[in-house]
């Protein structure tokens, strides 16, 4: 996956734009698509996650990132992926192993990391609703 495009030009399909739309969150994610995967800031990204926009090309990316520093912050709020990642849409996870069992995997072998993190409850209700799946 060519991290230097957005998900708009990986999906081939430009939303169209408006004059006005409906939510700000709605705004922010027609901006977000155009902006390149490896330019995306957390909070952009988590944007799109929770609403599943892009699932496919920005997760890996986001894993891949995780994988590479779990607290990574985001320069503008100081948040994280960790503490974002139950609020992820469960239906992308549903969708395709291929996003599921590497979160899975980064989860379990890095539990304590992310109890300590998160907390043991919330790191047990997140496993919970993610083999809910």
């Amino acid at each position: 996956m060519d991290i230097n495009k957005s998900i708009e030009q990986l999906e081939n399909h430009a939303w169209e734009e408006r004059e006005n739309y409906y939510s700000v969150t709605l705004k922010n994610c027609h901006d977000f698509r155009k902006i390149p995967l490896k330019d995306l800031t957390i909070k952009q990204a988590v944007t799109l996650l929770q609403n599943d926009i892009g699932s496919e090309h920005l997760m890996p990316v986001v894993m891949e990132r995780m994988h590479a520093d779990l607290y990574e912050e985001d320069p503008e709020d100081g948040s994280t992926f960790l503490e974002h990642i139950d609020g992820f849409k469960n239906e992308m996870f549903q969708r395709s192993s291929d996003l599921w069992k590497p979160m899975m995997a980064l989860l379990r072998t890095r539990r304590e990391e992310v109890e300590q993190y998160i907390g043991w409850k919330r790191y047990e209700d997140l496993i919970h609703k993610m083999m809910g799946r």
